[in-house]
């Protein structure tokens, strides 16, 4: 095995010192959030197929995001060759034990979908989404524990119309009998499945409006039981809407070979490299981060930096600098989406399933990950389309290795790194000045990546009466209960 060469050390403090700075700045920002502009619905008209591809491949790594925290953040690519379809996995850190199951997983997901016909497509649907439900217990549980903790913390709140109140009522009941942890795997199935589908009931009602208002009405860097009852509400949605997703895709005649002739392959995950910051570093200070990372062209701004800096002291700025850094747990890893594509990366584009040169995530990608793309394309050309970025920035983040013979790719990751390195300084200056962080609370989503309502593509949308024969074929109660 070739030794992988590690990045230089002044290169890597010169990433590392701004990037704690960064991160420090927007912790001590934390009380004055700013707020973040919902992502406007693009135009589907013109490329409908591909953006139900973008969806399908992300849905496809969401149901093999398993376990809460970063761990198993899965992304995924299709490839076509001669012989079939390669479906390129990797997690943010997996064992190979997990990695082997995930691939077994997958491989029944799609197997299982090849039984789909307009006639079968409710048991299927059934089928993939008991299979789902059941990997993804794990995540599943801290989601349906959510439900019934805060929607009874609403309950309580008072103040509340008929209709709400039965709403909150009618979650909290279900949730909690789902949230039984000794619960059987076929209990938890149709307690978790009916909890999804009443809240896909509830979520067309205007009784859903008046949570996402209350949801809505907390202040910056604060949150409120509306919030969080209705994330939760939404992430257990975004599973149910993942597998008619898949579905859909499914139903595209001239998708089929994604269904029948493919291949899963899962890359290793990661090692964790040693902490970055070594030796006095480790009890850096902003005014020191500053001065370094601070152009001679840029040295009349300097103070003013400092300036801005001592000003958040009071929210405790070098404390979160020095807590950083010597943090036993800041051991950097490749994310799961840099790992596909490094693996990937000097594929033409007709080796991509489509010609869609796009790796699905199962979140949408984090601050790092999105500085790193779009280096790539400033700095080698390459431009892969991923996920719009959540915003949020995770400091245990590193760039692919390379071989230590590979000198073209050694300059390349430093090209990348050193364009990183100025959006990570840009933002860090702003942060200090505006004293305005960018941080969500939650860094998944609860809606589609792409709203169906424009698809040019028929899609065949559950109706209440396919809500009702779905629950019928899981042998549960009619929603109307």
């Amino acid at each position: 095995m070739e030794q992988a060469q590690l990045i230089r050390g002044k290169l890597r403090m010169r990433f590392y010192e701004p990037l704690m700075l960064l991160q420090a700045a927007t912790q001590a920002c934390m009380h004055n959030l700013a707020p973040r502009i919902p992502e406007p619905s693009p135009d589907r008209f013109n490329q409908s197929e591909e953006q139900l591809f973008h969806d399908f491949m992300n849905k496809m790594a969401q149901i093999c995001d398993t376990r809460p925290g970063g761990s198993t953040v899965t992304a995924v690519a299709a490839l076509s060759y001669p012989d079939g379809v390669q479906y390129r996995f990797a997690s943010n850190q997996r064992s190979k034990g997990d990695l082997d199951q995930m691939e077994i997983f997958v491989t029944e997901i799609l197997q299982t979908l090849q039984d789909w016909t307009e006639e079968t497509s409710l048991l299927v649907k059934t089928r993939v989404l008991r299979k789902v439900i059941a990997f993804t217990r794990p995540r599943l549980r801290g989601y349906v524990k959510a439900v019934a903790t805060f929607s009874d913390e609403c309950l309580r709140a008072g103040d509340l119309v008929p209709e709400v109140a039965q709403a909150l009522k009618m979650l909290q009941e279900i949730s909690s009998d789902a949230n039984g942890p000794d619960l059987e795997e076929e209990a938890f199935f149709r307690n978790c499945a009916k909890l999804m589908m009443k809240i896909r009931k509830l979520s067309k009602s205007n009784t859903y409006k008046t949570f996402r208002d209350k949801a809505n009405s907390n202040l910056a860097g604060q949150t409120n039981p509306w919030a969080e009852m209705r994330h939760a509400a939404g992430r257990l949605l975004s599973y149910f809407e993942g597998v008619q997703t898949l579905l859909e895709a499914r139903e595209q005649t001239k998708w089929a070979q994604l269904f029948y002739d493919f291949k899963v392959e899962c890359i290793a995950s990661s090692q964790p490299h040693p902490n970055p910051i070594v030796g006095r570093r480790k009890n850096v200070t902003a005014a020191e981060i500053l001065g370094r990372m601070t152009p001679s062209y840029e040295k009349s701004k300097l103070a003013g930096f400092q300036a801005s800096a001592e000003e958040l002291q009071q929210f405790g700025l070098d404390e979160n600098i020095r807590k950083q850094a010597n943090n036993k747990g800041f051991q950097p890893i490749v994310h799961a989406e840099v790992l596909v594509h490094a693996s990937i990366h000097d594929l033409p584009d007709q080796r991509y399933f489509g010609g869609w040169r796009y790796v699905g995530t199962s979140k949408p990608t984090c601050r790092l990950c999105d500085y790193y793309f779009r280096a790539l394309v400033r700095t080698t050309g390459d431009f892969v389309q991923v996920r719009q970025s959540h915003g949020n920035l995770y400091p245990n983040w590193r760039a692919p290795d390379v071989s230590a013979n590979a000198n073209g790719t050694v300059d390349e990751r430093e090209s990348i790194l050193n364009d990183m390195i100025v959006s990570v300084r840009q933002d860090a200056y702003r942060t200090l000045q505006d004293k305005t962080g960018e941080k969500k609370r939650h860094d998944s989503n609860t809606s589609r990546t792409y709203d169906r309502q424009a698809f040019s593509v028929q899609f065949s949308s559950l109706a209440e009466d396919d809500l009702e024969e779905l629950s019928s074929i899981m042998g549960g109660a009619s929603l109307n209960d």
